[in-house]
């Protein structure tokens, strides 16, 4: 009887010291573009999709002035396609973790 009252003060004291806003939901995804690019930043195309459902996209955006497109995103399995006006083009899958950032270098 002792220990089920100790395990039931344990667990209301962990739980009243864990602030939701202490909880991290979200992770960051950056694509570096080499400087051979830089003409074309405004020609490249990035699309992102939930692994689980490619026929619709999340999000489409940009690399900004330096190359480098950041996109915060909850935690999950992503997939992502590049596309620079070029004609070159890659795709790949990806995981966010919460805190965590991901970083690719876009390679031709």
């Amino acid at each position: 009887m002792k220990t089920l009252i100790a395990l039931c003060l344990v667990s209301m004291f962990m739980l009243t010291n864990c602030k939701k806003d202490d909880i991290n939901y979200t992770g960051t995804m950056q694509i570096i573009f080499p400087a051979s690019y830089s003409a074309n930043y405004q020609h490249i195309n990035i699309y992102i999709y939930s692994l689980t459902n490619l026929d619709n996209v999340l999000f489409e955006g940009y690399p900004d002035q330096n190359g480098i497109y950041t996109k915060e995103l909850l935690s999950g399995n992503y997939y992502a396609k590049v596309i620079v006006s070029t004609g070159n083009f890659k795709y790949f899958a990806f995981q966010i973790i919460n805190g965590e950032t991901n970083s690719f270098e876009y390679t031709h």
